[in-house]
């Protein structure tokens, strides 16, 4: 980047001496305002060069969470920190309500989205990582003791157009979901903590959603002896990183996918996934809510 040299306080300072009064003085006094207002505007090649990139995300368990002190952590922020190490470019991370986090991403406010999954609507607006940083699982859950609804389930999201499922207002599920949507009766609820309660109450007989989410909210709300899961999973979804296209910062985007195609191909997006919990192959069946 190049040094941005601020100009205009200069010219006014010849023009303001021109038309003032000759006072040593006030000469002096305007010289120290200038030279105020030009240290002030001008921004330095390496202070430029230093400017974290901005990467918004929400609350995703195990992919970015908040500490108890406030700070950014999760598979996200560690694979953020090596891309650090591996190009040199810093990133400032926020955890907003998703709704507006895609907002600054889509406005070019922030430079990228933590943790997107790709979908049509969202490639209008995202430019997603060459790579992925995790997959999920997408599955059903129901009251534990509804049998009737565990045993109806086959694995086949026609079989289930009686039911009435329970969904996550913006979350995406897959292309065969979304297909199939308009056939289905779906109560749309406003958080998944919300679906668990609307679950329980009895306002929907399923609930989708991604694997990784249901288990930390279900062992979180310790609901595991009322919650049961349905096999074999309907879908699986793949997570990026999303890059603003109004942005369109094609430099970094290379630079960040480099630093990303190296951690696959030397192990060390592995070693990540397996120290958040994470499966590096999803095809394997979910893990029991009750464990």
């Amino acid at each position: 980047m190049h040094s941005s040299m601020v100009s205009a306080p200069a010219e006014w300072f010849s023009m303001a001496v021109s038309t003032q009064t000759e006072s040593p003085y006030f000469r002096a006094l305007l010289r120290a305002l200038v030279l105020y207002l030009v240290s002030c505007c001008t921004v330095s090649a390496d202070e430029q060069e230093s400017a974290p990139y901005l990467m918004v995300g929400t609350f995703f368990p195990y992919i970015l969470e908040e500490s108890m002190d406030g700070k950014p952590q999760g598979l996200a922020i560690d694979v953020l920190h090596r891309v650090t190490e591996l190009t040199g470019d810093q990133f400032k991370v926020l955890v907003l309500p998703w709704p507006r986090a895609l907002r600054l991403v889509e406005v070019g406010a922030a430079d990228g989205l933590i943790g997107p999954y790709k979908t049509r609507q969202r490639e209008a607006i995202l430019d997603y990582s060459a790579t992925e940083i995790y997959h999920d699982h997408m599955i059903f859950l129901s009251r534990g003791k509804d049998f009737k609804t565990i045993r109806q389930w086959r694995g086949n999201l026609q079989g289930i157009a009686d039911q009435r499922i329970i969904t996550v207002r913006g979350w995406a599920y897959g292309a065969e979901f979304e297909q199939i949507k308009p056939r289905l009766q779906t109560v749309e609820a406003n958080t998944f903590s919300h679906g668990l309660q609307l679950l329980q109450k009895g306002r929907g007989e399923l609930l989708a959603a991604n694997e990784r989410n249901a288990i930390f909210e279900v062992r979180k709300e310790q609901l595991q002896p009322k919650i049961a899961y349905l096999t074999p999973p309907f879908g699986r979804m793949v997570g990026y990183f999303g890059f603003s296209k109004q942005k369109g910062d094609h430099q970094f985007q290379r630079r960040f996918n480099q630093a990303l195609s190296e951690m696959h191909h030397n192990g060390e997006m592995l070693e990540l996934w397996t120290k958040h919990g994470l499966k590096l192959y999803p095809e394997t069946a979910p893990q029991s809510l009750s464990e």
